[in-house]
């Protein structure tokens, strides 16, 4: 293992290790325990952040030799137009060529690296339940493996590190805040800080998972939600859902911004802007170039924009925010992608949807009562499962299996992604199926082309914002 130390933070710089970030990593329930804890009396939530982090640790915990599931090229998730690079499509003279080399680069033929998790979450509480359920179901896998004759790792296990940051993605300043959280990451560490914590050393970013998200949902029109199933049928109903009941207005802790718009639009666009220092830092040694992932959803479509963006360009006034609000994301992660993945060091800026998972963001469309939510959820995920079984490609269920296509947009090789200049953040989506795990799909942003002028307009703004902050916060 070569040490450099890193421009910024002062501290060696582990080139063999990946640091991994995932914001809204809150704990989730895997299907087979929601039947015995979901009416369990205790709080339950669920979302994808977790799905993350255990195909992340999954992937690279891997014995060296072993080819990467979730990293190896798939032709539905390939461009027609690179779809011959993959080594069953090619051609026996194609095969020796550089790009079908590079379409075996999931079998690593370097050391593995080691892996740093950084747990980006609100409360410290929510963090420490998810590490602890992280690592049991690790060590679980892992000891599955050992019984099965599979070899594990020398030395993964006690490489791994998995760590807390707190972050408040509705408030940009504050000791809490976006700003505060990117400094903490990337500033440099006292000596006496670095031997009382030798866990929380961040030399560069691997992978940024930009998961968090927000929704103002209060409830859920039934008439509505019986007229979708019949007219457009449960696939349809359960993934592009017209039912929602939103709430308009609804601003930040400060009240200086929409809150729904300042989570899944500005949040993203300012750790990105803030952290690409530090992803392009990430030693090229590595067998994964630095990514930014940001989870998208099925919803987040052109037709969601509506005339009076041109003036409620933070969604204030809109009664459907949530879809919007995604797509708008999408559009900002063209303009990130653009910006940062060309150069000398590029950073590819992706979109994922992980498919349609009974997750907490749906809790408050439930009601206010603790009890009807853990009930509606249940027969939220029981409709889910049922849809999934009679061939809905939109329904992974597990909150694992829904985050294939972010690892695998966070790991595939570069041979397989068009240029940003030709296709800026392409969108990998969750394909699901009834008795196997998700397979995944390549699509783009939906009229990317035609929403340029919104995305240009919507990156502005959430870059006049950042500098306002920064001078506020005393960073500039």
């Amino acid at each position: 293992m070569v040490s450099t130390r890193s421009r910024r933070s002062g501290v060696p710089a582990e080139d063999n290790r990946m640091v991994v970030i995932v914001t809204g990593a809150n704990r989730y329930l895997p299907s087979p325990a929601l039947y015995s804890r979901l009416l369990a009396d205790r709080p339950v939530s669920s979302g994808f952040g977790l799905g993350i982090c255990n195909q992340v640790i999954r992937a690279l915990s891997l014995h060296p030799g072993h080819s990467i599931p979730v990293s190896t090229p798939q032709s539905s998730a390939t461009p027609s137009t690179l779809r011959h690079l993959i080594p069953s499509a090619a051609s026996p003279a194609a095969s020796k060529s550089a790009a079908a080399a590079a379409s075996t680069k999931h079998v690593p033929t370097t050391p593995p690296p080691t892996l740093t998790l950084i747990l980006a979450c609100r409360s410290r509480t929510n963090g420490e339940n998810a590490r602890e359920i992280l690592l049991e179901t690790h060590d679980r896998e892992l000891k599955e493996r050992a019984q099965n004759g599979i070899p594990v790792r020398e030395g993964w296990r006690e490489g791994l590190r998995v760590v807390i940051e707190t972050v408040d993605l509705d408030s940009v300043g504050g000791d809490n805040g976006i700003l505060a959280f990117t400094e903490r990451i990337k500033d440099s560490l006292s000596p006496s800080w670095i031997s009382a914590h030798e866990a929380k050393r961040y030399p560069h970013i691997t992978s940024l998972f930009l998961n968090a998200g927000l929704a103002a949902f209060k409830g859920n029109d039934y008439w509505k939600v019986a007229k979708q199933v019949f007219t457009a049928g449960p696939a349809i109903a359960f993934s592009h859902p017209e039912f929602n009941i939103e709430i308009p207005g609804v601003l930040t802790a400060d009240g200086e911004r929409g809150k729904v718009w300042g989570v899944n639009v500005l949040a993203g666009y300012i750790l990105v802007k803030e952290l690409a220092p530090m992803l392009q830092r990430s030693p090229p040694t590595l067998p994964f170039p630095p990514r930014v992932i940001y989870t998208s959803s099925a919803t987040a479509k052109y037709d969601a924009v509506k005339a009076e963006l041109v003036h409620d360009y933070q969604l204030v006034q809109h009664e459907a925010t949530y879809k919007l609000s995604k797509y708008l994301g999408d559009l900002v992660m063209c303009q990130l992608d653009r910006e940062l993945g060309g150069g000398e060091r590029s950073v590819r800026c992706l979109t994922a949807d992980p498919g349609a998972v009974a997750t907490s963001i749906f809790d408050r469309g439930f009601g206010p009562w603790l009890w009807f939510q853990r009930i509606m959820k249940f027969f939220y995920w029981l409709a889910f499962a049922l849809t999934r079984l009679i061939g809905s490609p939109y329904h992974p269920i597990d909150a694992t299996d829904g985050a294939t296509s972010m690892v695998y947009a966070a790991l595939i090789d570069e041979a397989f992604l068009l240029p940003s200049t030709k296709v800026p953040a392409p969108k990998f989506v969750s394909h699901s199926h009834p008795l196997r795990p998700c397979t995944v799909d390549y699509r783009e942003v939906d009229r990317w082309e035609d929403a340029e002028e919104i995305g240009r307009n919507q990156a502005k703004t959430c870059e006049s914002i950042r500098l306002e902050w920064r001078r506020r916060e005393g960073l500039e």
